[in-house]
C-alpha cells in the first residue's frame, strides 16, 4: 500500500474519533497502543495493521468498508448513469437564526456506490475537521442524484439529500436535505450544491435565502419545492 493510502485512512479515522469526542488517551487504552502510536496512525506516518483497524472500527462503531477503497462493484446497471458520476460535492445551506453559511461535504466511491457525509465543515480545504461523520449510499437516476446517510455516532439519525443531476453547463444545483432536529422535528433544508468550493457569500445568500416566489409556491402547493 502507498503512503497516500495510509494518510487518507488516518485522516478518516481521525475525523470519526473527533466527531465522537473520543480522546487519544481513551483510544490508546482501548487498543493497547501508545498515544504516540495512535497519533502516527492518524497522520499516516505508520501503517495500521488489520487487527488494530478492526478493533478501532468496532470501538467507534464504524463500518470498516466506509474507510477503505471499494473492491466489489455494486450489482445493477449503474454504468448507464456514468455521465452523472460525482466524486465530491460541497453543500451550502443558510442558518437564518445564526446568519451563517453552513458547509457539508460528500465524498463518493462510485465503484461501490457508497458515500460519506462530513457534516458541519469549518473549512473547505480541511473537510475532516467536521462535527459529525455519516456513512451511506448514492443512488443515481436519469434526472437526479440521491443520498441516504446514517450517523456513525449518537444521535443515530438519518439524513437524506436529493438534487438534480449536474451537467457540464451548470456550476451548481439547488437540492433538498431532510432530517430530524434535536427536538425530534422533521426538517427540510434548501441546499446549493457544487463540485467545487464557493466563497462568494453574497451569491450564496441570494440563492439560499427564501425569496417571495419560494414562499408563494409553498403556500400554493402546500409543498416544499426548490
Amino acid at each position: 500500500m502507498s503512503n497516500l493510502f495510509y494518510k487518507n485512512l488516518g485522516t478518516k479515522l481521525h475525523a470519526c474519533r473527533k466527531s465522537q469526542q473520543i480522546t487519544l488517551q481513551q483510544l490508546s487504552g482501548e487498543l493497547c497502543k501508545s498515544i504516540a502510536t495512535i497519533s502516527k496512525y492518524e497522520k499516516g506516518e505508520i501503517a495500521v495493521d488489520l487487527e488494530t483497524l478492526i478493533d478501532w472500527c468496532r470501538f467507534l462503531n464504524v463500518d470498516i468498508s466506509s474507510l477503505l477503497p471499494g473492491t466489489h462493484k455494486e450489482e445493477g446497471n449503474t454504468s448507464r448513469y456514468h455521465q452523472h458520476f460525482i466524486e465530491q460535492l460541497y453543500l451550502y445551506s443558510y442558518l437564518g437564526h445564526k446568519n451563517k453559511i453552513h458547509l457539508d461535504v460528500i465524498k463518493v466511491d462510485n465503484t461501490t456506490t457508497s458515500a460519506t457525509l462530513y457534516l458541519d465543515v469549518p473549512d473547505a480545504s480541511d473537510i475532516y475537521h467536521c462535527s459529525f461523520v455519516y456513512s451511506g449510499k448514492v443512488i443515481y437516476s436519469d434526472v437526479s442524484i440521491s443520498f441516504v446517510f446514517f450517523n456513525m455516532a449518537p444521535p443515530f439519525d438519518m439524513i437524506t439529500f436529493s438534487m438534480p443531476a449536474l451537467s457540464e453547463h451548470s456550476q451548481y444545483k439547488i437540492g433538498m436535505l431532510s432530517s430530524i432536529t434535536f427536538y425530534y422535528q422533521n426538517i427540510a433544508i434548501k441546499v446549493l450544491v457544487s463540485e467545487t468550493p464557493m466563497d462568494n457569500r453574497n451569491f450564496l445568500l441570494e440563492k439560499l435565502q427564501f425569496s417571495p416566489d419560494d414562499v408563494k409556491r409553498i403556500k400554493q402547493f402546500n409543498s416544499f419545492i426548490v
